[in-house]
């Protein structure tokens, strides 16, 4: 904890008050436009999209992302954006190395600190909001729909090495565009459809309109010698597309108490349990930028009411390909001690984390069929094969995390502020993921493994890696006005042979408060 005037990295703080209140659905909504050089990307529009994060742009060849620490604790992206935004007291953003090398190489492209309430009125305090939702697609470009417009224009991007579309349907194109009431299907000799239509595709794929509810309570408090907070919050949310729609809901809990034991002793106790369930259509991949790839002139469905070539894929894929189930719960313990060896000087904190985060996802593909002529064969869509199948899949993910560090922090002689932290930090993890599949079901109505005849196939995959390493920062500030810190942070990891395990990640800045100068 330091103060903001003697930072000498660059830091950027989001307090309660910008986030509290507003109509999100997790916390990446909760800090588009928060601060400045974090860039939050949302997704295509499903109900669960997690954003992610990144700090001032490029990051690498083979990509990266910031890392994340809820109270002290190194978590991921998802869970930060499934956190309840009412927890949440305070967010820094590390952008550089001089503030961020005390986390080491997981840290290369920044740091996002989040840090949760605790009790802080002395009287029984009770909040609870709610918001109801109604979200739109904004920035909607205008689509160019005349069918002679767009046919004559196809054929001159084409060319020369293609002829999209000979003299007779270019004329055929001329009439639809002249006399709307004409039918966009032309039927060719070899007895395929070519249309011309004025189909808008993305507002065939999205409703103007999706709804989301969210519900939050929190209870807290403090004594002289215990403080205490308690959530919960509920959110749900219909996804935005017409065919095979998806729902979102998700249910969060925290209990944070602290225990004051005697003057120069506290302990802390920090428990979240996070859970979800999505059901969703399994075609929901890329459908925004599919939608913008689709030429106008496709129609979504034949006279006969069957799918369309260009429209099977997608739309029919959502609306009669297969959908899936994802559960997915998160239990977060934090345990901590301190203890206060010089009162207001130097003291020492412990901190014992335990995550364990749980999925099981049930899903289901079906075959879809389509025609591109009235006399032609009816021929069928699939994604992975041309028969339907049914899977499921489990995965168990531990985390562990032990840390111990000491701080020290003294003014001498009212000009001299010296800071010094140093401390022992170590993490355990463990992925362990099983898959089955079958072919062949032999009922669409209730489509499961068991109900299934064809080849069964099952996998197991197993991760596991450990952490261990040293970090320490130095500082000194001379009359509020000159600053230096020096951090750094020696880690070592099991994912690389043990000679070449471990390294070290320094970081050194100057700061000059000029404001503090008397010119």
């Amino acid at each position: 904890v330091q103060k903001k005037v003697n930072l000498s990295g660059s830091v950027a703080t989001v307090s309660t008050k910008a986030i509290e209140d507003r109509p999100v659905l997790n916390m990446g909504q909760a800090l588009q436009g928060a601060v400045a050089n974090l860039n939050v990307s949302v997704g295509d529009g499903e109900a669960d999209d997690s954003p992610s994060y990144n700090i001032r742009g490029t990051t690498s060849l083979n990509g990266g992302s910031p890392l994340v620490v809820i109270d002290g604790v190194v978590s991921t992206s998802d869970q930060l954006n499934r956190m309840n935004p009412v927890d949440i007291a305070n967010i820094s953003v590390l952008k550089d190395a001089a503030s961020s090398a005390i986390y080491g190489s997981r840290a290369a492209f920044g740091v996002i600190l989040v840090t949760t309430k605790d009790g802080s009125n002395e009287k029984l305090t009770v909040n609870y909001n709610n918001n109801f939702v109604l979200r739109t697609n904004t920035r909607m470009p205008e689509i160019i729909t005349d069918p002679y417009l767009v046919a004559t224009t196809r054929n001159t991007m084409a060319y020369p090495w293609y002829n999209l579309y000979n003299e007779e349907q270019l004329a055929y194109a001329k009439k639809c565009s002249e006399d709307p009431s004409t039918s966009p299907y032309f039927l060719n000799p070899d007895g395929s459809y070519t249309y011309f239509g004025r189909t808008n595709w993305v507002d065939e794929a999205y409703n103007d309109v999706g709804f989301s509810t969210i519900h939050n309570i929190d209870i807290s408090g403090k004594t002289d010698r215990i403080s205490y907070y308690f959530s919960g919050g509920y959110n749900r949310q219909n996804g935005m597309f017409k065919y095979g729609n998806d729902i979102y809901n998700r249910y969060n809990l925290r209990t944070k108490l602290q225990f004051k034991l005697t003057d120069w002793w506290s302990l802390n106790s920090n428990v979240s349990l996070t859970t979800s369930d999505y059901d969703y259509a399994n075609a929901m991949t890329n459908t925004y930028k599919q939608m913008y790839r689709k030429n106008p002139m496709d129609m979504v469905k034949n006279p006969d009411g069957t799918w369309t070539d260009a429209s099977v894929g997608t739309l029919g894929a959502l609306a009669e390909g297969g959908r899936a189930t994802d559960w997915k719960t998160n239990t977060n313990i934090n345990l901590s001690t301190k203890i206060d060896v010089i009162k207001d000087v130097f003291f020492v904190q412990g901190t014992f984390a335990f995550s364990n985060t749980k999925t099981r996802s049930n899903w289901y593909n079906l075959p879809v069929t389509y025609r591109n002529g009235p006399e032609l064969p009816v021929l069928t869509f699939n994604p992975i094969s041309t028969v339907s199948d049914a899977s499921s899949s489990n995965s168990d993910t531990k985390h562990i995390l032990f840390d111990v560090y000491g701080t020290f922090q003294k003014t001498f002689a009212k000009k001299h502020a010296v800071t010094a932290v140093v401390g022992f930090n170590q993490e355990e993890y463990k992925y362990d993921y099983v898959k089955a599949n079958r072919k062949e079901l032999i009922s669409s109505s209730l489509p499961t493994i068991n109900l299934a005849t064809g080849d069964m196939n099952m996998s197991q995959s197993i991760t596991t890696w450990a952490l261990r390493g040293a970090f320490a920062r130095l500082g000194y500030i001379y009359n509020d006005k000159y600053i230096f810190e020096f951090n750094g942070r020696y880690d070592g990891t099991s994912r690389f042979p043990k000679n070449d395990r471990f390294v070290f990640n320094p970081s050194v800045s100057l700061g000059w408060v000029i404001s503090r100068e008397k010119f």
